[in-house]
């Protein structure tokens, strides 16, 4: 890693192919360092301390990394289970991670970390193949994905905070294939994987209402976006990155090797 990485705000892209994460400084997009040992990098997530968690597909783990640091600081185990997306809960700093194997038996949906260490609490639901989640501002998980056996009917799931258990939340909007999902600091944005666009949700308990959207234009499909400060990046065959909530045409592409995420880790603050 360039010993001047740890001073930059830092991209970390997922590359599905090659099975690496490369880091980029973030906005100029040069290399500062790759990442090596996974087994299908997917989706990624930053918390407070800018601290990147890497979603292990096939090795059944997520690995968290320090700011531009390229030795993992913990590895959580998710037995059994295809690492996809998380997301950290700002209020309690809560890890969960949705379990994306694609099944046709029940299986848990996601794995919740405690202060996103030690031994997961898993939340099953039959029926439902997940795909992605992101907290809102008030600790309630919402989780998307697909019905088993029918990998175009969409599915949205909500653990309230403190829940014990996923609810269904229906939507007035079609989403044809389940894609990511994150607060923006009003809205709950969730995205159609193809054609790409992420949707902004108001949601109450039982339902969500469609008040906004950003086009991925240029971009055949999006898998996980991210949102950081006023601007929205996606990856296709690279990393794209767009004006939020604009969208439209993308200002800035960055390298990846089939990359599925890129996702911004802060620089830290010194004392």
């Amino acid at each position: 890693m360039d010993p001047n990485a740890k001073n930059q705000d830092l991209m970390y892209v997922t590359n599905s192919r090659s099975g690496d994460v490369t880091v980029l400084t973030y906005p100029a997009g040069s290399e500062a360092g790759v990442i090596a040992g996974f087994s299908e990098p997917e989706g990624e997530c930053v918390d407070s301390t800018g601290d990147v968690f890497i979603a292990d597909r096939f090795n059944h783990r997520t690995q968290e990394f320090a700011h531009a640091g390229t030795v993992p600081i913990q590895i959580l185990d998710y037995p059994g289970a295809q690492p996809f997306g998380c997301s950290v809960d700002p209020v309690t700093g809560n890890l969960a991670v949705t379990n994306g194997a694609r099944t046709k038996k029940a299986e848990t949906v996601v794995a919740v970390y405690a202060g996103a260490t030690g031994t997961p609490h898993t939340y099953a639901l039959k029926g439902f193949n997940a795909s992605w989640c992101g907290y809102d501002d008030r600790g309630n998980l919402y989780v998307d994905g697909v019905q088993v056996g029918h990998h175009h009917t969409f599915v949205l799931e909500e653990l309230p905070k403190d829940g014990t258990a996923l609810v269904p939340i229906s939507i007035d909007q079609t989403i044809n294939y389940a894609g990511s999902v994150q607060w923006d600091g009003k809205y709950m944005m969730i995205a159609d994987l193809f054609p790409p666009v992420a949707y902004r949700f108001t949601l109450t308990q039982s339902a969500g209402t469609v008040v906004g959207k950003t086009t991925f234009g240029n971009l055949y499909e999006v898998a996980q976006f991210w949102l950081y400060r006023n601007k929205i990046t996606g990856a296709d065959n690279g990393v794209s990155l767009w004006n939020y909530p604009a969208g439209g045409n993308p200002i800035k592409t960055f390298a990846g090797d089939y990359p599925v995420a890129g996702v911004i880790s802060p620089a830290q603050k010194r004392p």
